[in-house]
C-alpha cells in the first residue's frame, strides 16, 4: 500500500466534506429568506384586509350619517329649502368619502414598501457573495 494513495484521499474527504458544507449553508439560506418572504407576504394580505375593512367601515357609516342628515334635513328646513339642504348633505357626504380614501391611502403609503426586509436581505447576501476577497 502506497502512503502517497491516504494522503491524496484524505484532502478530498475534505473538500467533499467543504463543499457539502456549503451545499446545506446555501440551503439554508434560501430556506430562511423564504421563509421571511412568506412572513412578509402574509403581513402585506392582512394589512391589505385591514384597509379593505376600514374602506367598508368608512363606506358604511358615511351612509348612515347621510341618511341621518337627510331625514333631519326634511324634518327641520321648510319645504323650499329641502332640496338646498338635501343637495348641501350629499356634497358632505361626498366630501367625507373623499377625505376618508385620502386618509386611507396615505395610511398604506407610510406603512412599509411591500417585502422591504427581503429586499434588504437579498441585497447583504449579493453582497456577501460577490465581495472578491
Amino acid at each position: 500500500m502506497d502512503p502517497s494513495s491516504d494522503s491524496n484521499a484524505s484532502p478530498n474527504k475534505q473538500g467533499q466534506a467543504s463543499r457539502q458544507h456549503l451545499v446545506a449553508s446555501f440551503f439554508d439560506v434560501i430556506r430562511s429568506r423564504l421563509e421571511l418572504f412568506l412572513t412578509e407576504a402574509e403581513e402585506q394580505k392582512w394589512r391589505l384586509v385591514e384597509i379593505f375593512i376600514w374602506l367598508l367601515f368608512m363606506a358604511v357609516v358615511s351612509l348612515l350619517l347621510l341618511m341621518v342628515l337627510v331625514a333631519l334635513s326634511v324634518l327641520v328646513l321648510p319645504p323650499g329649502w329641502r332640496i338646498v339642504g338635501l343637495c348641501f348633505w350629499v356634497i358632505v357626504g361626498f366630501g367625507a368619502i373623499g377625505l376618508g380614501v385620502y386618509r386611507v391611502k396615505k395610511y398604506a403609503q407610510q406603512s412599509s414598501p411591500m417585502f422591504a426586509e427581503t429586499m434588504n436581505q437579498l441585497k447583504k447576501d449579493q453582497a456577501c457573495f460577490s465581495d472578491p476577497t
